[in-house]
């Protein structure tokens, strides 16, 4: 399965802000509609080749991300996160978003009609993190932090997307298990991570985590509140590669239907649910829908 780049941007109001800014997907679209997320999409072909700036502030692989992320945040927020000598009208800027989200005009030829560039310190990486094997579409996704620009604020522009807002980590996830909104799963790691956080202080906890992934950790995938969703590598019926597991709770803990067999996915299986017990969670029972 071939795997998609893309870029993921937690905007923040100010550097010490602890809201991020969530925008919600239209319904119709047929990936995570009706959801919750964060700004962002998939790199085109054209952000290889824009004029960045201190790209040494990130590194030369993450130039084409960068693109992809500015881009994305002109589209979706109408923010332009660029530089130049003179800078764009607002009116300018507004027949610019319409004329790219109608694909009549490209974002490079935005920034070369007006000389604008890139600047690599507007960025700052948080983590890189891949779709677990078990998705039937799968995104490696860089996750940047911003700050919206003095005097600038996002606004949507009804269409892929509904809405906008800031909201605190905490916030969200209380509107989340009351089921007043749904979030994509990945957010929802992160923005526990977040919870009581400025984005500052968590970037490198989720650094750690992005890690534990890369080396083969399982992911802690949530769909609903107090669901965890756990695929494995089983024998099970083709063209299907994994069979789920899951734990109900919170603090107290049910297990349904734990399915490995192999030995290398059991292991896994124990390390994530010791972790889950250094966390404090209890386990109650094991529940058995067939066998």
């Amino acid at each position: 399965m071939k795997i998609r780049q893309a870029v993921s941007i937690l905007l923040t109001p100010d550097p010490g802000s602890t809201e991020v800014f969530l925008v919600e997907r239209n319904p119709k679209l047929s990936f995570f509609g009706g959801y919750f997320a964060f700004p962002g999409g998939t790199l085109d072909k054209e952000d290889a080749d824009l004029p960045i700036v201190n790209v040494e502030h990130v590194g030369k692989d993450q130039e084409k991300y960068l693109v992809a992320a500015a881009r994305e945040i002109f589209e979706e927020t109408g923010i332009l996160l660029t530089h130049g000598q003179e800078p764009i009208s607002e009116e300018a800027l507004k027949n610019y978003r319409r004329q790219l989200l109608d694909d009549k005009i490209s974002f490079a030829k935005i920034l070369h009609e007006h000389r604008h560039f890139i600047d690599a310190r507007d960025f700052h990486p948080i983590a890189q993190i891949t779709t677990p094997e078990f998705a039937p579409v799968r995104y490696e996704t860089q996750f940047y932090w911003v700050t919206v620009p003095e005097g600038r604020k996002p606004e949507i522009w009804p269409g892929e997307l509904l809405s906008g807002k800031f909201l605190t980590a905490d916030k969200a996830l209380k509107l989340w298990r009351q089921g007043l909104i749904k979030i994509v799963p990945p957010l929802i790691i992160m923005l526990q991570e977040l919870s009581g956080k400025t984005v500052q202080t968590f970037t490198e906890k989720v650094r750690a985590l992005a890690d534990s992934y890369r080396q083969g950790k399982l992911h802690r995938v949530y769909f609903s509140p107090g669901v965890q969703m756990l695929p494995f590598k089983t024998r099970t019926l083709p063209p299907a590669t994994h069979t789920n597991m899951y734990i109900v709770g919170e603090e107290i803990l049910y297990l349904i239907d734990p399915a490995p067999s192999d030995p290398e996915q059991q292991e896994k299986l124990w390390d994530y649910l010791n972790n889950l017990k250094k966390e404090g969670r209890r386990f109650k029972a094991i529940l058995l829908t067939h066998h």
